[in-house]
């Protein structure tokens, strides 16, 4: 059994042991452009990135939780829509449209986040730091099916949105991989 869970929910997992959990690891909430005192440099690809230490935090101390209980954690990619990372929505994407977001991977600085987003978390938690757990099974999106509410991309045909998908999922998948090998990485669908 599995559920989705947010670090508020701990003390209740405890007492439900599940085998299995899931959640969502948000872009604009781990990620920021500017450099703070709360903020984690990482270099990719020639470019530095900035996540934010009271995020990892959370997520630190949710994740060794789930693996000092032995429970599995699975994790979605995903990008709600917010004005600092408005320009990494595909062109006609805008405020209020949809849940969720594709990332626009189809030009070089859109990839390069979402690489460096995924490398440096698939880095994280790769298992080898108890203070830290692991992320075994890795998302890419949320009912990818259906692009008008849960990977919105704005209007585009059928094939087009789907050859964008298929770029975006290699990005993670390439960059889950390279750090955790036996991690799996799927796409999701209602």
């Amino acid at each position: 059994k599995g559920l989705q869970v947010v670090f508020e929910e701990m003390d209740d997992l405890q007492e439900l042991n599940p085998s299995m959990v899931f959640t969502n690891l948000f872009l604009n909430n781990l990620m920021t452009i500017q450099p703070s005192d709360n903020t984690v440099p990482y270099l990719y690809n020639g470019n530095t990135y900035y996540f934010r230490q009271d995020w990892l935090d959370y997520y630190d101390t949710m994740f060794s939780r789930m693996a000092d209980n032995g429970t599995m954690v699975c994790a979605s990619v995903l990008l709600h829509y917010s004005d600092e990372f408005s320009f990494l929505c595909y062109p006609g994407a805008t405020a209020n449209s949809a849940a969720f977001y594709g990332i626009n991977t189809s030009n070089e600085v859109g990839a390069n986040y979402l690489g460096a987003f995924v490398s440096f978390l698939s880095d994280r938690y790769d298992g080898h730091d108890p203070e830290k757990g692991m992320i075994a099974k890795w998302m890419v999106g949320n009912e990818v099916n259906d692009s008008g509410v849960y990977n919105y991309v704005g209007t585009m045909d059928r094939l087009s949105y789907m050859k964008e998908y298929c770029r975006t999922f290699r990005i993670v998948y390439n960059n889950v991989k390279r750090n955790i090998p036996k991690a799996d990485v799927y796409l999701v669908m209602e």
